[in-house]
């Protein structure tokens, strides 16, 4: 599909299907996607204004791009690449069979991940959900929880640094890469940790066998 304008496919009071094979010319228009309780099955995205699908998405294709995404509960088919430049893209859940999901976006919203491969989101991550689940995960920029948290990998996981928002964070991962950690409830890393921050404030910490990358301070004193 190429669009000509800014367009919205509306199929909720039907509760219906939508599915397009590929908008490979967005034209820097917005494509807004309603299906109630059906499906948007949605193929690659190029040179999109913004793209908002509100209910289950499937994605088809490897690529999206534009200025601006909001997903429904996502489902991946295959290894994907979401990139908004400096815009924002928030994704109500992810399961990725298994694949990778790349997100290179200003602002990321993402909530639980289920069964994904890697997951790797450049920019500032807003963590919306409570379960992550993938083969590793890559925070190269801010992390915010939202809820208590378990992040799960069988191979690494990386934080750049972490506003705990007084929440609780498990991590279980093969290795863990974790930067500065503010205000953070219970703070629980399973397998070897490399901390690469100076300061983590947490109501309790507990680490496997760790690396430390420079002065460190560890401080529990405000836990009530």
């Amino acid at each position: 599909a190429t669009l000509t304008g800014s367009s919205m496919l509306d199929t909720s009071a039907a509760n219906g299907n939508i599915a397009i094979a590929s908008v490979v010319a967005g034209g820097g228009h917005a494509l807004a996607l309603k299906t109630g309780t059906g499906t948007t099955s949605l193929g690659d995205v190029a040179n999109a204004g913004s793209i908002t699908a509100l209910g289950a998405v499937t994605l088809t294709g490897t690529n999206y791009g534009a200025g601006a995404e909001t997903l429904g509960a996502t489902t991946l088919t295959g290894d994907t690449t979401f990139n908004t430049g400096d815009g924002n893209v928030v994704l109500a859940s992810l399961i990725g069979g298994g694949h990778a999901a790349t997100v290179v976006a200003g602002n990321t919203s993402l909530g639980n991940v289920a069964n994904a491969g890697g997951v790797a989101v450049n920019g500032a991550a807003t963590l919306t959900g409570s379960s992550y689940s993938g083969s590793s995960f890559a925070f190269g920029g801010p992390v915010a929880l939202t809820n208590d948290t378990t992040l799960g990998a069988t191979g690494a996981i990386t934080l750049a640094s972490l506003d705990g928002g007084g929440n609780d964070l498990a991590v279980t991962s093969g290795t863990a890469s974790l930067g500065n950690v503010a205000n953070a409830g219970a703070l629980s890393v399973t397998g070897p940790a490399t901390l690469t921050g100076t300061s983590y404030v947490a109501g309790s910490i507990g680490l496997g066998a760790t690396t430390l990358t420079g002065n460190t301070t560890l401080d529990t004193s405000a836990a009530k």
